[in-house]
């Protein structure tokens, strides 16, 4: 097995997950990580492990499996938007809605016109700083004195 074959397992998942088909995607992205495990190369694509973990995530619920495999490619490559966006995408599945949020704001500090990015983003809706941003927001002054702003907002 060689580089070429997995770069051809790593197309043909993208082909995959661009139809929501996660399952046959993670199929081929786990194949991609096979044959790059496999490798003796010193150097290993850390695309293949996102997109997998995202993959295993989405299509097979296996979130905390996905969570890894996410983190691992960051851990590679710090400066690849995509994989922040795929590591925010795990989170919201896991339902840590915080954390993916955290992770999209990275993917944009590294490409601020990543649309994809963008509309995750966008999706979830942007949230006000706290009215005391040194108060928690679950605080009650933060959250009665903010729904009290918005009714004034929207009149």
């Amino acid at each position: 097995m060689s580089k070429p074959e997995a770069e051809a397992h790593f197309l043909r998942g993208m082909i995959f997950l661009k139809k929501d088909n996660y399952q046959r995607a993670a199929e081929c992205f786990g194949e991609a990580v096979r044959i790059d495990r496999s490798q003796k190369l010193l150097e290993k694509d850390p695309k293949y492990m996102s997109y997998y973990g995202l993959c295993l995530a989405l299509g097979e619920n296996k979130v905390s499996d996905g969570l890894g495999y996410c983190q691992k490619a960051i851990k590679e490559d710090v400066f690849q938007p995509d994989f922040y966006l795929n590591l925010g995408k795990v989170y919201l599945k896991k339902g840590s809605k915080r954390k993916a949020v955290k992770a999209f704001r990275q993917g944009l500090e590294l490409d601020k016109d990543n649309e994809q990015i963008k509309k995750e983003i966008k999706q979830l809706g942007e949230r006000k700083e706290p009215f005391f941003p040194s108060l928690p927001r679950s605080h009650p002054f933060n959250k009665y004195l903010g729904l009290l702003l918005a009714r004034f907002r929207s009149k």
